[in-house]
């Protein structure tokens, strides 16, 4: 790659060990090369950082990490997906209905329903990582318990 090293080892030294992320879990082609298209275990407490990360514009403990440019432009609409939903580089832009409001969120969806909700406005990040494969659409169960459950207590 650009950088002179794997995929796996870079993610590691530059992101995080910074951000305390231990043992993440890769997906490995039959090369042996880190898969980064998907498919990566990460701890509840480790997508919470990722997503602690952006909420503070890509800084931790006072150090940049990924720079605020890119965590700004990677969070606005890039494409247009559905009625309140956008797409901005690999984070959806979500909206839900919180007591009569409308709170907008950028989000990691994974398989399962897993997903990392970060909502600048109220400096909030909501992790709900699940078992649901089996499920149908199981991203609205995920949906249901955000906007039924989790949001209003907050």
């Amino acid at each position: 790659g650009a950088t002179g090293e794997k995929i796996d080892t870079y993610a590691q030294r530059r992101l995080f060990t910074p951000l305390g992320i231990e043992k993440p879990e890769w997906q490995h082609s039959p090369l042996g090369l880190a898969q980064a298209g998907g498919g990566l275990g990460l701890r509840t407490r480790d997508l919470w950082a990722l997503g602690q990360l952006y909420l503070d514009g890509g800084r931790v403990n006072g150090k940049a990490l990924v720079p605020a440019a890119w965590v700004a432009a990677s969070t606005k609409p890039q494409a247009h997906v559905d009625d309140g939903v956008d797409y901005g580089y690999l984070w959806w832009l979500m909206q839900f209905p919180v007591a009569g409001k409308t709170w907008h969120s950028f989000a990691m969806n994974g398989s399962g329903g897993n997903s990392v909700q970060v909502f600048p406005e109220q400096k909030l990040v909501v992790v709900i990582t699940t078992t649901n494969w089996d499920q149908r659409q199981p991203h609205l169960i995920t949906m249901k318990l955000l906007t039924g459950k989790i949001l209003p207590a907050f």
